[in-house]
């Protein structure tokens, strides 16, 4: 699934293969940004940063945690994002 703009339509796609995950994987890939379910249960393409990041701030991350991923990011490196509950 790819993501641009900002519909709310995309938001429930989001929602739907992220939304309740506790953690997923988020990759820089050839091609932009790739956050998966670390189960299988589905994957969001991000062209560019900034649709990576907004991905990320519908998911609920703080921009602390937002900022502290991109600063993590190199190519071809999985990053674990695990996700609080409260």
């Amino acid at each position: 699934m790819s993501i641009s703009g900002e519909t709310g339509v995309r938001t429930g796609a989001i929602l739907s293969i992220l939304g309740w995950a506790h953690s997923f994987i988020l990759r820089q890939t050839n091609e932009g940004y790739e956050l998966t379910d670390p189960d299988g249960g589905g994957a969001i393409q991000c062209q560019d940063w900034p649709q990576a990041e907004r991905v990320l701030v519908r998911l609920g991350l703080p921009p602390h945690k937002i900022e502290e991923i991109q600063n993590l990011l190199v190519p071809g490196m999985d990053i674990v994002v695990r996700r609080t509950t409260g």
